[in-house]
């Protein structure tokens, strides 16, 4: 898995153990009941992860999810919260050139400063083998129109931010430009998923049904909101043709 990173692997292992003793009593929804939006983005990652015959894959800002799709493959979890199998500082992966054959970012490159962006575009492209995967909301005026929408509905509902909401407001959805810039030097496809009118819509409409429900009945409607939002096992279909209203755009890099 990692190079010449014996301590790092040895760390690693440490903390899996600790984590899976974590996670013991936690309850973990099956595949096909996670979100719509989780699992479009997961299937269509492991799916492609799969078709490239890769047999060790980095997760970066994820936990567990993408290890659930990726039975019978090394997976492991690197992120700045103690919930994934390594944790990191943010800045520098802690593990060696050309350490897993393939390094995936699943909705975490909108959380980070543009600034930054470059750098951990870098970071991915040092530790992968062969290939990188990012996905992204797709930074379009409309998709981020629909944002910040949302982000007031949430503060007007709740009282407060939504935190990942207010970081792709304030740090904005990477555009078609962004993207092409920060893997400029590898060979890049493209291609895309979703409704991003869609996904506001049943956003706002699960801010309607649950926080005026108390006990019971919140319990409720937290089930109902489950089921209504599950993906059932629904194949996402992919468009290799951008839209105005595309609500994720996955970027394939390939190092070969």
């Amino acid at each position: 898995m990692i190079n010449d990173d014996s301590h790092l692997r040895r760390r690693g292992s440490e903390r899996k153990n600790c984590v899976s003793k974590r996670r013991r009593f936690r309850i973990r929804l099956p595949l096909w009941l996670l979100p719509q939006d989780t699992y479009e983005r997961h299937w269509v990652v492991a799916r492609r992860l799969r078709a490239a015959r890769v047999k060790s894959v980095l997760d970066v800002g994820g936990e567990d999810v993408l290890r659930r799709f990726l039975r019978g493959i090394e997976c492991v979890s690197v992120n700045l919260n103690a919930r994934a199998d390594v944790t990191y500082d943010g800045v520098a992966l802690p593990f060696g050139d050309s350490s897993f054959e393939a390094v995936v970012a699943l909705d975490t490159l909108e959380h980070i400063p543009p600034s930054q962006r470059g750098h951990f575009a870098a970071e991915l492209l040092r530790v992968a083998r062969e290939l990188v995967v990012v996905a992204t909301p797709w930074g379009t005026p409309t998709h981020s129109e629909l944002e910040q929408r949302c982000l007031q509905a949430y503060r007007q509902t709740h009282g407060r931010d939504h935190e990942y909401l207010r970081e792709h407001v304030e740090y904005g959805l990477p555009t078609w430009e962004e993207l092409t810039l920060l893997f400029a030097a590898y060979d890049v496809e493209m291609a895309f998923c979703g409704d991003s009118r869609e996904r506001a819509q049943r956003f706002l409409a699960n801010l309607r049904r649950g926080p005026k429900r108390r006990g019971v009945r919140r319990l409720l409607a937290s089930l109902c909101g489950i089921l209504i939002n599950a993906s059932w096992g629904r194949r996402p279909a992919l468009d290799t043709t951008p839209h105005e209203w595309s609500n994720r755009a996955y970027v394939f890099v390939s190092k070969a």
